[in-house]
């Protein structure tokens, strides 16, 4: 009798395992398959390549998160599309409020909080800058917030995802000790960035964002905008313009051509490049290009 019982509790967490997880960005899929491992099988529903502002749902979508036990999503109105897609997709358990959705910028701080709202000031985000997973300390919140969302869908592995929570946060204390050794080694740490993507990292390590190319988020710049940024960046002696691999590189150019700047465009999620596979290297190859 009690090897039947073995035999049976064996059979249903083969039948209960993995865990079926829909992340909106590679990162956190990235993230949770550090964490859950073995236990979860996790597709981002973005590409790595996409601007997660504006990602076009489909309906593939909708029948991955119809299946999902779990949503997890940067939040901060990041992906506003994730929402249309669960509501289209019909699964009670991943709704607000509900164990299967996770909002990994849960209790992180945020930079940027607008004062005003208003659609005359661009693609601004009420909750703050949405960009968190640049700073890899903040990171360490998201993966914890992941790690209670695995386990609030699966608690029979709460010891196996505090324990692969805890090696993941160490990893990322071990790692920011060689990127703010390379970070310090950079010269000139004046940028002029595309979109304001890059306030956490510049934040982290050390570097000064005096301007972005966008006259305001998620608007191209004007003629006249663009004029102006040449002048500071002159006035300033910023020699590098900052944008992720997404962004027309044609007012960067133009800009870059009468300041004498270099353009460092990288990618922003895991994935995008080769050299980018998970999220330490996603991190060293935006600070490796910049050196």
């Amino acid at each position: 009798m009690r090897k039947l019982v073995l035999l049976l509790v064996f059979a249903q967490t083969l039948w209960a395992l993995p865990i079926k997880i829909i992340t909106t960005l590679p990162v956190l899929k990235n993230i949770t398959e550090e964490i859950g491992q073995n236990r979860v099988s996790v597709q981002s529903l973005a590409e790595p390549s996409q601007d997660a502002h504006f990602v076009q749902p489909k309906p593939t979508f909708m029948k991955k998160v119809r299946e999902a036990d779990l949503f997890i999503e940067v939040g901060l109105e990041l992906e506003l599309w994730g929402q249309k897609v669960i509501d289209s997709a019909g699964n009670p358990k991943v709704q607000i409020g509900q164990p299967g959705r996770v909002f990994a910028s849960a209790g992180v701080p945020t930079l940027e909080i607008p004062q005003v709202l208003s659609r005359q000031l661009g693609d601004v985000h009420p909750y703050g800058n949405p960009h968190i997973w640049l700073d890899p300390v903040l990171v360490k919140k998201m993966a914890k917030n992941i790690c209670a969302g695995l386990v609030a869908v699966d608690y029979e592995g709460l010891a196996f995802y505090e324990k692969n929570l805890k090696t993941y946060q160490d990893k990322i204390d071990q790692a920011l000790v060689a990127w703010e050794k390379k970070a310090a080694q950079i010269s000139n740490k004046k940028l002029v960035t595309y979109h304001r993507s890059w306030s956490y990292f510049a934040k982290r390590f050390g570097f000064e964002v005096l301007g972005q190319i966008e006259v305001k988020p998620g608007i191209p710049p004007t003629p006249k905008h663009r004029d102006e940024i040449i002048l500071l960046m002159k006035e300033a002696g910023v020699k590098t313009i900052l944008a992720e691999l997404f962004y027309d590189r044609t007012p960067s150019e133009y800009i870059a051509k009468r300041t004498d700047a270099k353009i460092v465009q990288v990618p922003i999620d895991v994935g995008a490049v080769p050299e980018a596979k998970d999220y330490f290297s996603l991190i060293s190859y935006i600070l490796d290009k910049l050196s």
